[in-house]
């Protein structure tokens, strides 16, 4: 959800607002994928991006914790949290999970 609302948030004052995601499966693992064509990060940034309290936003808007809580819980998972992008055309983050053997894929069951 954090990653919407930081590719949301990239999107002010943008005309052609694009987000995109994307689910890829390789190799046993799955990629989640959040493409922007917000404003980008800038190099500078970039080191820092994943950090608890690092933020580009306006102060006020946002806390800097959350890619450094998404990066968190995903790694807690066994997976990767990384990001391409570049200053002025967008943003890609992506999310990287092992698919496990042992988990029913493709069945839901509906509680009373």
């Amino acid at each position: 959800m954090n990653l919407m609302s930081n590719a949301s948030d990239s999107l002010e004052g943008r005309d052609n607002k694009i987000i995109k995601l994307s689910l890829t499966e390789t190799l046993g693992k799955v990629r989640i994928g959040v493409t922007d064509n917000g404003i980008g990060i800038k190099e500078e940034d970039k080191p820092n991006i994943l950090e608890a309290f690092f933020t580009t936003k306006p102060v006020g808007k946002g806390t800097g914790l959350g890619l450094s809580i998404t990066s968190k819980l995903v790694k807690e998972n066994d997976g990767r949290l990384f990001f391409e992008s570049v200053y002025g055309k967008g943003t890609c983050f992506y999310i990287e999970l092992l698919i496990s053997k042992s988990m029913p894929t493709g069945e839901f069951i509906e509680s009373a």
